[in-house]
C-alpha cells in the first residue's frame, strides 16, 4: 500500500520544529519496514492528488482535511479535542483517537468505526544519552503559549536547579529558569536523559478529555524519571512507571523524595523504557492501523 500522510505544518521550512513531522517520519519508517510505501504532504499539498494512494493518514491538527473519495480515509485524533469534536469525521472511514474516554464520546455520536489508538514514541530518536551540559534537577520542555503552565506555577520558586525550555516564558517566570526557546526534537532525548525529573502536565482540554502527553513516551524512552500531573488512562498505560502530583505541596514533597532517592530514580528510568518499548512504540501503532485497515478492507470484499 501507498499511505499519504497528511499534517498541518504550513511550510516545509519550519518542518523540522514540528513534532508532527518527526511523528509522520516515524511512521513512515515503520511503513517502509513493512513492505509498504508512503509520502508526507503539509497543509497547502493537501489536496493534490498523490498517484496510487490507498490510504490518507491524517494526523489532526488545528486545520480540518476534507476526505476524498477512491482512498481509505483515516484520521488520527492525537490533541485538540474541542476541534475533533467539531468536524465532520464521519466523511472518514476509520476514526482514531488517543483518548479512550473520547473515543468512547465519539463512538456513541458517530455511524463510523472509533478506536482508541494512543500515541508513541519512535526509539531511533528516544535512547538514553545523557549530556553532562545539559545535567539539571528539574527540566520542563514546551511552550506556555503565553499562558501559565500548572506544574511550573506551583513549582517555583524552589531551591532547585531548573531548566525551561519553550517559548513565550519571558513574561512568567524568572529568566534565570529559562535555557532557551527552542531545543531540536531530534536531540530532545538529551534533555530528558540528563534531568534528575522530567515534569510534565497537560493543558486543560487534553487532561479533562483524557489525552496523555506524547512527552510522557519520549521521556520514558530516553530513561527519565517522570513527574506528571494525574490524566484518565495514564496508570493503564504506563503503570507505576510514572509519578503523579496534585498541587504545590504535593509536587514538592515528591520531587524532594525522588531527588534524595536516586536509586528509585533509576529503577523507574529503566522500567518506563522497557514499558514504553514493549507497548507504546510508533511502529506498533502503525501494525495497529494496518490491521484495522485491512480488517475493513476484509469486510468490504464479497464472501
Amino acid at each position: 500500500m501507498h499511505v499519504a500522510i497528511k499534517i498541518g505544518i504550513p511550510t516545509w521550512e519550519i518542518a523540522l520544529s514540528w513534532g508532527d513531522y518527526h511523528m509522520a517520519r516515524a511512521i513512515g519508517r515503520a511503513l517502509l519496514s513493512r513492505g509498504h510505501d508512503y509520502s508526507i504532504q503539509i497543509l497547502p499539498e493537501w489536496d493534490r492528488g498523490v498517484p496510487g494512494c490507498d490510504v490518507a493518514l491524517h494526523l489532526m491538527g488545528r486545520s480540518a482535511y476534507r476526505p476524498k473519495g477512491g482512498e481509505t480515509n483515516v484520521i488520527w485524533v492525537i490533541s485538540h479535542p474541542a476541534e475533533a469534536a467539531g468536524l465532520e469525521l464521519d466523511r472518514y472511514d476509520l476514526i482514531l483517537v488517543a483518548s479512550k474516554p473520547f473515543a468512547g464520546e465519539l463512538a456513541r455520536s458517530l455511524n463510523r468505526p472509533v478506536h482508541f489508538l494512543p500515541q508513541g514514541t519512535d526509539p531511533a530518536l528516544f535512547y538514553p544519552e545523557q549530556d553532562p551540559a545539559l545535567a539539571t534537577d528539574l527540566l520542563f520542555a514546551g511552550n506556555s503559549r503565553g499562558v501559565p503552565r500548572r506544574i511550573v506555577t506551583d513549582l517555583l520558586p524552589c531551591p532547585w536547579k531548573v531548566h525551561i525550555w519553550g517559548d513565550m516564558w519571558d513574561r512568567l517566570v524568572d529568566e534565570r529558569y529559562v535555557r532557551g526557546i527552542y531545543f531540536p526534537y531530534e536531540r530532545l532525548r538529551r534533555l530528558y536523559s540528563s534531568a534528575a525529573i522530567v515534569l510534565n502536565d497537560h493543558w486543560d482540554d487534553m487532561r479533562e478529555r483524557g489525552f496523555v502527553s506524547n512527552r510522557i513516551f519520549d521521556a520514558l524512552a530516553s530513561g527519565a524519571c517522570v513527574l506528571s500531573d494525574p490524566v484518565d488512562t495514564l496508570d493503564e498505560l504506563v503503570g507505576e512507571t510514572v509519578t503523579t502530583c496534585s498541587g504545590r505541596d504535593d509536587l514538592h514533597r515528591k520531587i524532594e523524595y525522588l531527588l534524595s532517592h536516586p536509586e528509585e530514580r533509576s529503577r523507574l528510568g529503566t522500567a518506563g523504557r522497557r514499558m514504553v518499548l514493549e507497548n507504546h512504540t510508533i511502529a506498533s501503532r502503525v501494525d495497529e492501523i494496518l490491521r484495522l485497515v485491512e480488517d475493513r478492507g476484509d469486510a468490504k470484499r464479497p464472501a
